[in-house]
């Protein structure tokens, strides 16, 4: 994987905040070459945006408005 490719690959806060190290760059090229690297970065960009608290808000509005489980919830 070329260093450009990689710097895609990355894509977040490091490639604004400065030319990045070689070793920086070599790690990523490691990461990207590894599929469950790749799926654990996913997730956690995921995991890690509002989208996902959105999600999970209408989630939990969806619950407790509807009449899912009987008072005293859980028992």
């Amino acid at each position: 994987m070329s260093s450009k490719a990689v710097v895609r690959f990355i894509g977040h806060e490091l490639t604004r905040r400065a030319p990045l190290s070689p070793a920086l760059i070599k790690h990523e090229e490691q990461r990207a070459a590894s599929l469950q690297s790749r799926i654990a970065d996913v997730i956690t960009g995921f995991a890690g945006s509002m989208s996902f608290v959105y999600v999970h808000l209408m989630w939990f509005a969806f619950w407790i408005l509807l009449p899912v489980e009987a008072y005293p919830f859980g028992c």
